[in-house]
């Protein structure tokens, strides 16, 4: 939500809950964190702070202050863009267009072991592989609609 106040505005929340951008950016954190396989001490002690601080940020209510996200960004190597992607700007006024975000069923099968695992083993199978696995999902897709 966008107050104006003037020639200003400023995002609001609602009292006592964490800002959605809070909360999209700790999730994008905590599924960087788990792709790169860190646990949450191993990234604070990274950054200079405890895994508690860390699970403040992945859960959006302590904010990632600008100097620690460079140093998250540098850390896990991520463009700032990533933190951002998939970000509902209808709070803000309107939609921005964005390339294909990715659903919360995908986020939530990338953060699994079994999807962290799978994940890995394609992006290391040569190109054959990785497009004979997308064909045969995608034949097993199309038999179950």
């Amino acid at each position: 939500m966008v107050e104006k106040n003037g020639d200003q505005s400023r995002l609001s929340k609602s009292p006592g809950q964490p800002h959605p951008v809070d909360i999209h950016v700790g999730k994008r954190l905590a599924l960087a964190r788990k792709l790169k396989g860190l646990s949450q001490s191993q990234l604070g002690d990274a950054l200079g702070v405890t895994f508690q601080q860390v699970q403040k940020y992945e859960r959006g209510t302590n904010r990632v202050s600008a100097s620690s996200m460079f140093a998250v960004m540098n850390f896990l190597n991520l463009p700032s863009s990533y933190f951002f992607e998939g970000l509902d700007y209808e709070f803000i006024g309107e939609p921005v267009p964005q390339a294909a975000p990715l659903s919360a069923e995908v986020l939530l099968f990338l953060s699994s072991k079994q999807g962290l695992h799978l994940v890995e083993q394609l992006a290391r199978a040569p190109k054959r592989v990785q497009n004979a696995f997308a064909a045969i999902l995608d034949i097993e897709s199309k038999e179950n609609d």
